[in-house]
């Protein structure tokens, strides 16, 4: 007999090549000789001029989401995998004995390794002959490259994972485990990303501010030069209209401009005496980390109401806006706190009531931006990684795992073949 029957078919030729695996042919029909091929056919592609390798995307439904999954580990030039209802835990399988569903796809091999294991043909399958299967016929595959530890690996490479709740092929728990170390390793990239960010936006910021503050220095170097030479400059937005220098000094009636130095080193922004004239204070500065980035910007004002006093951390961090008086808000998950606000609000006469309601603000503002932050990092995450489970579904491909797979591909490989496929995917033909 062949595989329980006399009929020669092609899954019984299958089985029967396990079989001799099994027993020392010296092949690996199980998945890795299908692996083997693909990575030939890799090389044939690769020297096509038409095929951009750049570009090249891998799926496959069960036994070819497995070897979808084993292709894209261990070649790296498959740019975008989806493994669809193929993807299990082997460990997982057999520590809590969940592998039936898979030793009844080709039970062959399994019966004959019982038998020689245990001496008779009637022994039982259990955890100690599927081990010894597994370890024949993907040697490694327990200690090596399973699920949870070898799909991680593809970071930074963009992986959709699906698969059914139900599916008894592959057990949900075990793909979990996996897809929860996958997107573990994904998150902490995600993170980086978003922290590298926020830095390149900040080295903006204070490359901008440098330059803005540049420009009012050489704006009020020019205007000292203009009251030098006896014409009518500008600072700011205010012209400066020469006076008579009589009486400005003991000295021949001459009067003396301050030093270059003096006017770089002063509130050339606006200058104090006119921001007295109508009753406001400003100030401004920055804080900087090691290295020399800003991190934390602040600012407060006084313009005949009452005073406050805004703090922005980048990072991870949060921003906060409050009273003077009041405490900043603590960064929400972040990489510091903001600094305290030390100014006391009973000496600028600000209530209790206007206090409190300041510091909320600054929570509000810190928890706005600490799920702005949130939605930014699962954003970079959703765009390298997806994990779809579809409810109540066995070991089958779905329409929705379909289109996820489509959308997936043309997401990440954008080709022109891809977009006529999707008009005519879900348009239909005209």
């Amino acid at each position: 007999a062949v595989a329980r029957s006399d009929k020669v078919t092609a899954r019984n030729v299958y089985e029967l090549a396990l079989a001799a695996a099994w027993r020392g042919s010296g092949e690996q029909p199980l998945f890795l000789d299908t692996v083997w091929d693909l990575v030939l056919l890799l090389d044939v592609l690769a020297l096509r001029p038409e095929v951009d390798m750049t570009r090249v995307g891998v799926t496959g439904f069960s036994m070819g989401g497995t070897i979808t999954w084993l292709l894209a580990v261990i070649d790296p030039r498959v740019a975008v995998a989806a493994p669809v209802s193929g993807v299990q835990g082997f460990g997982w399988a057999i520590d809590n004995k969940k592998y039936h569903a898979r030793v009844g796809r080709y039970p062959l091999v399994f019966e004959i390794a019982a038998s020689d294991l245990r001496g008779t043909k009637t022994a039982e399958i259990d955890a100690e002959v599927v081990t010894g299967v597994w370890n024949k016929l993907l040697p490694g595959v327990l200690s090596v490259y399973d699920a949870h530890l070898s799909l991680p690996t593809l970071l930074p490479r963009p992986l959709l994972l699906a698969t059914g709740e139900l599916d008894q092929s592959c057990p949900l728990p075990g793909v979990q485990q996996a897809a929860d170390s996958t997107r573990a390793v994904y998150l902490a990239w995600a993170q980086e990303q978003r922290r590298l960010q926020l830095e390149e936006e900040a080295e903006a910021a204070a490359q901008a501010a440098a330059e803005a503050v540049a420009a009012e220095a050489a704006e009020a170097a020019a205007a000292v030069l203009a009251e030098q030479s006896g014409s009518v400059g500008r600072l700011g937005s205010r012209s400066l209209g020469l006076e008579s220098s009589k009486g400005c000094t003991p000295q021949e009636g001459q009067g003396r401009s301050p030093d270059l130095r003096d006017v770089a080193a002063g509130d050339v922004g606006h200058g104090k005496g006119h921001r007295a004239e109508v009753g406001d204070v400003s100030r401004s500065g920055t804080a900087s980390r090691e290295g020399g980035v800003p991190y934390q910007t602040w600012s407060s004002s006084m313009n005949g109401s009452a005073p406050s006093r805004t703090a922005t951390a980048d990072g991870y961090g949060g921003s906060a806006a409050a009273a003077w008086g009041a405490v900043a808000a603590p960064a929400v998950g972040g990489s510091g706190e903001l600094e305290p606000l030390l100014a006391d609000a009973t000496e600028v006469g600000m209530s209790a009531a206007t206090a409190a309601a300041a510091r909320a603000a600054a929570l509000a503002e810190a928890a706005e931006h600490q799920r702005r932050e949130q939605m930014a990092i699962e954003g970079l995450l959703g765009s390298q990684f997806r994990y779809v489970m579809e409810k109540g579904v066995e070991h089958k491909e779905t329409d929705s795992m379909r289109r996820a797979v489509e959308q997936w591909m043309h997401q990440h490989l954008k080709g022109p073949w891809m977009r006529e496929r999707l008009a005519a995917r879900f348009t239909g033909p005209e």
